[in-house]
């Protein structure tokens, strides 16, 4: 009965000691005052701290061996793990991990040193077990097992010191940290790297501080917090204000160790079911008011947690018993339920035909009429901003003018690259510039509940495109991420260069190519939606929520670009969308001169025949030829300058539209060539029908895009008239204006 009492009491395995040792133990004086002893001991702290005997008690009866697991920590981070007086391992971390090993039958082993020498011996294997916090660059090299704390950081300054409320205040500061751990990780990411002062733990830290080492330290709370409030010790260092950080706290293991992993979730899972794990916790935490309310607000997420799971099982349960019911009923008509499927189907696939066509139309019309308004106001604002600078007076005004002007005209781009009805002018870029450009626009629109996180390669990635085409990519991945994830999540965004094959999936020409994917952890998506998910007008949210533009306008921008798009889904585990486009070696094509700024020459009474339909875009042209020194003849439509009489005044160039009413700029020009033979030919416009497309292939014949700038009038009917700039001197209107070349709006064929 005593043998049973004391196996029940200690743990201890009877029939590992022998039959003459078990005699000497009973006939031993003081057994039963020992016994007594170990009653008190387990009563108070609930369990055998030495390990050995921990071990000793997970040995399994029978031939086998329990697995030996050798856990490493920190030997200075009370109160989670440290060495106390007497040497031996102690705190939360210490506890937890021999509850767990207890749990799983586990040799265990526990090894406390320089938190460094830990990181580095789980990474060469000496180590099987350890407990950190969790981030995405050690998740990269660990496994975690499930949290079983959130753990925040704060900030502790000297208390004759100004306080520091936030990180972004860190800039220029000398921060002490403890080195190798996830505070440290986290302040280098946000650019703070060059001002810390790292040191081997935490009480080291805070030490330094109170000697004016550092003079910020950012510490675990409840590491700083007690240490804090012993003011013997510490008297002119405090926190600063609430937690700064926070971060997941779990056990940990080497990569591809899931059976290791699987069995610490069992041994945490079975401490919090059985209430073990409160009552450790409890005896080494001492939590404050903060910790109690955080505690609390956890505690009443969790129920609403609860509650939702149980609503949205009730919801699926009836929708199943719905299903049942309507599955019954879809029997009993099946034949012609799917001629009317059938039916619907024809019908969906010509209206959609029909709206594209519609919605190509619309756009490029639209686009066109803007255009012209777009190239009045902006023309007439330079003639202003001009006036305003002869005469010394301020042009914040008409600045701001020019600058909507401008916003409005990436817009008409944007219209016109979805309905394809204009050439685009690419250039080549660096992806991953762009992509950091647009990181801020990016989290905006995701909003604050959503983590953003960028993977940007060191070297440049080269595309040719134009960068509102990408933008507009990034944009509709974002809020189609951000819809995805309604109760918040993470949109992870790549970038990297590879070469590939022609063979699937992308059936590309081989080459080396630029990969943009970005990953979202939303509801995902089932193979019924993912096979129309780039369909024009196909969305999956409520009427009025979403106009199933967004990913089909990627797609398209990825085909114009000599690209592809895919998608890869499941539901309940997110989706990745990978958008495949060309990529090149240097920003610079082959061949090509960087752009300059250059001056525009006078006309020297140079005769220019003007042709617009629209009257204010016309004048503006002419009043901006005119005072450039050309001699300017104006026409209203193709049909009237086709009727004006040339053979006495030959003109130097035709600048025309390209769509007018009656005859349109390129049959004009045809006329016009067939009277003048080398003409030069000038063609403006913001919208080219698919059905009539431009031809520049003559010498002598060079196109503008609407909207433009006066500057880049001049400098396209210069650079086709090859006006030389030593025999001329500069316009008036240019010198007042700082005229840029026309780079990505003109295109032309000098012969």
């Amino acid at each position: 009965m005593w043998l049973a009492f004391l196996e029940m009491i200690g743990r201890i395995s009877i029939p590992k000691l022998g039959a003459k040792q078990a005699a000497w133990f009973l006939s031993f004086p003081g057994w039963r005052w020992l016994a007594c002893c170990l009653v008190c001991w387990r009563f108070v702290c609930g369990g055998f701290s030495d390990s050995g005997l921990a071990a000793h008690a997970a040995v399994p009866a029978g031939p086998s061996q329990p697995l030996r697991i050798v856990y490493g920590g920190d030997a200075n981070f009370p109160p989670y793990e440290y060495l106390d007086e007497s040497g031996r391992p102690a705190g939360l971390n210490v506890e937890l991990i021999r509850a767990v090993a207890q749990h799983n039958g586990w040799d265990l082993r526990i090894t406390l040193l320089p938190w460094p020498q830990v990181k580095a011996r789980l990474e060469s294997g000496a180590i099987d077990v350890a407990a950190m916090y969790r981030s995405a660059l050690r998740e990269q090299i660990c496994d975690f097992a499930i949290p079983h704390e959130l753990i925040y950081h704060e900030m502790y300054v000297r208390t004759s010191s100004p306080p520091v409320a936030a990180l972004n205040e860190l800039a220029g500061k000398r921060v002490l940290v403890q080195k190798g751990t996830y505070v440290e990780d986290s302040l280098g990411q946000a650019g703070l790297g060059d001002g810390l002062i790292r040191l081997e733990s935490e009480p080291e830290v805070l030490r330094q501080l109170a000697l004016g080492t550092g003079e910020v330290a950012v510490v675990t709370q409840t590491v700083g917090r007690p240490f804090a409030r012993r003011s013997r010790l510490f008297p002119n260092v405090s926190p600063t204000g609430p937690p700064v950080l926070q971060s997941e706290y779990a056990f940990v293991t080497r990569k591809k160790r899931r059976d290791l992993i699987e069995q610490l979730n069992e041994g945490v899972m079975a401490l919090k079911a059985s209430g073990a794990y409160e009552h450790i916790y409890s005896r080494w935490v001492r939590m404050d008011r903060a910790g109690a309310i955080a505690r609390a607000t956890i505690l009443a997420m969790a129920g609403l947690v609860l509650v939702a799971a149980g609503v949205i099982a009730w919801n699926y349960s009836l929708r199943r018993l719905v299903g049942e019911q309507t599955q019954a009923l879809r029997r009993e008509i099946e034949e012609r339920e799917k001629a009317l499927i059938a039916l619907a189907e024809s019908e969906k696939a010509l209206r959609q035909v029909q709206k594209m066509e519609t919605l190509g139309r619309l756009a490029g019309g639209i686009a066109h009429d803007f255009n012209n308004i777009l190239t009045v106001i902006l023309n007439y604002s330079r003639f202003q901003r001009q006036a305003l600078v002869e005469s010394q007076l301020p042009t914040a005004d008409v600045d701001e003018i020019l600058a909507a002007a401008e916003r409005a005209t990436r817009l008409t781009r944007q219209l016109l690259a979805f309905s394809r009805e204009t050439p685009i002018q690419t250039v080549r870029l660096d992806l991953c510039a762009l992509v950091r450009n647009m990181e801020g626009m990016i989290r905006q629109l995701v909003g604050d509940c959503h983590r953003v996180e960028l993977h940007l390669p060191s070297q440049p990635v080269i595309i040719e495109a134009e960068s509102t085409q990408i933008e507009q990519v990034l944009l509709n991945l974002a809020a189609n991420a951000r819809d995805a994830m309604p109760q918040g999540g993470l949109l992870a965004i790549h970038v990297r260069t590879q070469r590939l094959q022609t063979e699937p999936p992308w059936l590309l020409p081989t080459g080396n190519y630029a990969i943009l994917t970005a990953t979202d952890t939303g509801v995902g998506m089932d193979k019924e939606v993912m096979a129309r998910i780039f369909d024009p007008f196909f969305t999956t949210k409520a009427v009025g929520k979403g106009t199933g533009l967004g990913l089909s306008t990627v797609f398209a921008v990825a085909a114009k670009l000599g690209g592809k798009v895919s998608v890869e889904s499941e539901l309940g585990r997110g989706s990745t969308f990978t958008v495949v486009l060309p990529s090149f070696d240097s920003l610079q094509a082959p061949g090509a001169a960087p752009a300059e700024v250059k001056t525009v020459l006078a006309g020297n009474g140079s005769p220019v025949l003007l042709v617009e339909d629209d009257d204010a875009l016309r004048r503006a042209a002419s009043i901006a030829l005119e005072r450039a020194g050309y001699h300017v003849t104006e026409a209203k439509d193709g049909q009237a300058a086709a009727e004006l009489d040339v053979r006495g005044s030959p003109y130097a160039i035709l600048v025309t539209d390209v769509v007018m009413p009656r005859m349109g700029g390129q049959q004009l020009a045809a006329i016009m060539r067939q009277r003048q033979p080398g003409l030069k030919v000038l063609f403006m416009s913001g919208y080219v029908q698919q059905d009539s497309p431009l031809d520049l292939s003559q010498a002598g014949t060079a196109f503008i895009a609407k909207p433009f700038e006066v500057e880049m009038l001049l400098q396209a009917v210069q650079q086709l008239l090859n006006l030389a700039e030593a025999t001329h001197p500069p316009s008036r209107l240019s010198q007042g204006l700082g005229v840029k070349t026309p780079a990505a709006g003109f295109r032309q064929n000098l012969g």
